[in-house]
């Protein structure tokens, strides 16, 4: 039996692993009701090319001396009030349903969900102008705006159709719009753009195909709406105009001779219920298929010939450190007015071959730091002072530009790597997308050199497990693959933000190992965020301790964790469980002020139990004490910064 289940989970075992559109094929013909609907619709679709060919009689010829008759061979539907032929009718009111709906649910697709996507992606003040518009169409009911529309354009079946994609393209504006909302907080599009993407690329290889499953659905949803809505306005003589055939003409004439010919009512009113329904089944069936996650990976193209890698062993050549960050702050909107400043006055150098750890607790700006380092602020947020790469200013660097060295000569990892992932593609294709944008790789190219990552990383079986989807991989897994698109440009310079958060203590120490060794492998330097002194003692040369959005110390690592010259670290370290065994482990009261709420002076008074009244007053500036130490204490060699946290 576990031989059994084995076979069934490998797919080298057995059958070649299911392609994207298979799995999805298969998860949706699970659905038993919405298979049988989408035969039902694929034999209705027919009827509008077939349908010429197979009508017994012209639909709209007369014939007074045969009104009413029931079913027959030569009128299977029988005959209307003026003799004519009800199937023929039907068929031509198929087409003209058929086609009216495709080009009502057309205009309300291509008005509404680009404008949405980019409203949402963007924002600003057109997002917001956008979105009164919308509100205003909304705050009426659909069909009286659609009402409304005709009286100004005159009834006709298309003006119906333009009425009602008008109507309808709010629904596909406010879809793309909330999911491209939630899209770009996302952390796989921070690292799409560290990858060097332009926004026209995210938005249309990262953003769009994660509502390619809500946006199908709702495309389904709108054809029953648009086909019923078509009904109800030809019903009234506001679309098709008699003696043409549709189903709202037919149903609207069944009416008036309903006690003389019941049976006028049954095709058209059957054919609305059936193919209404048909379409919502068909969009539970796809919603349900998509949810399993086996929406297909999208297929991508070409570029240019390989580019040699990056020789970072250059960067040592001149004085200038490979990365120099000189009085960096950021800067948001405040929710009230005004700005708020929630980094300020940061500044180190990072080395080419170096490990520079930035310490200190969660809300200390440290993740704030890399996102500006990487031009990857948030709307409203604004970095001034200077960030130079290799002697070149990022700061206000144009984004084509930006992201030429993005992704490229600097790579990043996030701190989740299961939200640093985009879910609606492989593995293998995200690590490609870098290797094509940076190294000019064929997409054949960027796939075997991706598979070589995953294997260099230390992914298993990594031509097989390259194309799984993110969700197919653990945590210590996923987070391995990070790495690979990390290290996929050959990046001289590596910002690593927490890269072992939520992982289990080994699973740390093996993506910890595997930096180190990448890092003597390639040459390059490491820019190490983290809240453990414990990786900073393992892998950095020299230590950052951030507090409050200041660094309050820095120095080479070794001595700073020896002999911490600022409270701070020493609390730091005093907190650390392996430094008290045997004892209650020592707490820095309180917590991190947020940005609105730092106090005046040292902004670590009001936690220190070293300060005086003259810390609560006087702000300090960081002090270079020699030997490559930096301080802020305004008491360094008064106090034994240790004593207050035994």
């Amino acid at each position: 039996m576990s031989e059994l289940a084995a076979s069934a989970a490998s797919p080298e075992m057995g059958a070649a692993p299911l392609s994207g559109g298979a799995r999805l094929a298969r998860a949706f013909l699970r659905h038993r009701l919405a298979a049988w609907a989408a035969l039902y619709l694929l034999v209705l679709a027919a009827v509008p090319l077939i349908g010429p060919h197979i009508a017994p009689h012209d639909p709209v010829q007369t014939d007074l001396a045969r009104t009413f008759e029931g079913p027959g061979s030569e009128h299977w539907l029988g005959t209307d009030h003026l003799g004519r032929s009800m199937s023929s009718r039907i068929i031509a009111a198929t087409a003209v349903a058929l086609k009216a709906a495709a080009l009502g649910v057309g205009i309300a697709l291509v008005l509404g969900a680009p404008l949405g996507l980019v409203c949402g992606y963007l924002g600003g003040w057109w997002d917001r102008v956008a979105m009164r518009v919308v509100e205003a169409v909304i705050a009426l009911p659909a069909l009286l705006v659609a009402i409304a529309i005709l009286a100004i354009l005159g009834p006709s079946l298309t003006n119906a159709m333009i009425a009602l994609g008008i109507v309808n393209a709010t629904a596909f504006f406010r879809l793309m719009r909330g999911t491209a909302l939630e899209a770009r907080e996302a952390v796989y599009v921070d690292a799409a753009r560290v990858g060097g993407a332009s926004t026209p690329r995210i938005l249309a290889r990262h953003v769009l195909p994660n509502v390619a499953g809500p946006l199908t659905v709702q495309t389904t949803l709108t054809f029953a709406y648009v086909l019923l809505a078509e009904a109800g306005l030809s019903y009234i003589g506001l679309g098709v105009q008699p003696p043409q055939a549709s189903w709202g003409v037919m149903l609207a004439t069944a009416q008036n001779y309903l006690h003389q010919h019941p049976f006028m009512v049954a095709p058209p009113g059957l054919l609305i219920v059936f193919t209404v329904l048909a379409f919502n089944l068909l969009g539970d069936g796809l919603r349900d298929a998509l949810a399993r996650g086996e929406a297909p990976a999208g297929s991508r193209r070409r570029h240019r010939a390989t580019s040699a890698p990056p020789d970072a062993a250059a960067a040592t050549a001149g004085a200038m450190p490979l990365l120099r960050v000189v009085d960096l702050e950021v800067r948001f909107q405040a929710p009230r007015g005004g700005e708020l400043t929630v980094v300020s006055g940061v500044g180190f150098d990072v080395e080419a071959g170096r490990t520079v750890g930035l310490v200190g607790e969660s809300g200390c700006g440290k993740s704030v730091t890399a996102m500006a380092i990487m031009g990857l602020l948030d709307a409203g947020g604004q970095a001034t002072g200077s960030v130079a790469f290799g002697g070149q200013e990022l700061l206000g660097l144009p984004e084509p530009a930006l992201n030429r060295i993005r992704g490229g000569d600097v790579g990043m990892i996030f701190q989740e790597p299961s939200a640093s992932l985009n879910p609606a593609f492989t593995v293998k294709h995200q690590i490609g997308e870098a290797l094509r944008l940076h190294a000019g790789l064929n997409r054949r190219q960027a796939g075997s050199r991706a598979v070589e990552l995953l294997a260099q990383v230390g992914i298993p079986d990594a031509s097989r497990r390259a194309d799984d989807y993110p969700h197919h991989f653990s945590g210590g897994m996923a987070q391995r693959a990070m790495i690979a698109m990390a290290l996929a440009g050959d990046p001289k310079l590596l910002i690593a933000d927490e890269p072992s958060t939520a992982l289990d203590v080994t699973i740390q120490a093996q993506v910890l190992d595997l930096l180190s060794a990448l890092q003597e492998e390639r040459g390059m330097a490491i820019l190490l965020i983290t809240h453990d002194l414990g990786v900073i003692a393992d892998l950095c040369d020299e230590a950052l301790v951030m507090y409050a959005g200041q660094i309050i110390e820095r120095g080479p690592a070794a001595a700073l964790l020896t002999a911490p010259a600022h409270p701070y670290t020493a609390g730091l370290l005093a907190s650390m469980p392996q430094n008290q065994r045997g004892a209650s482990l020592a707490q820095i009261p309180g917590r991190v002020p947020p940005a609105w709420g730092w106090p005046a002076g040292c902004r670590f008074h009001p936690r220190c139990p070293h300060a005086t009244e003259a810390c609560a007053k006087e702000d300090t500036t960081l002090r270079h004490l020699g030997a490559g130490r930096w301080n802020r204490c305004r008491r360094i060699g008064e106090i034994d910064v240790a004593e207050g946290w035994r």
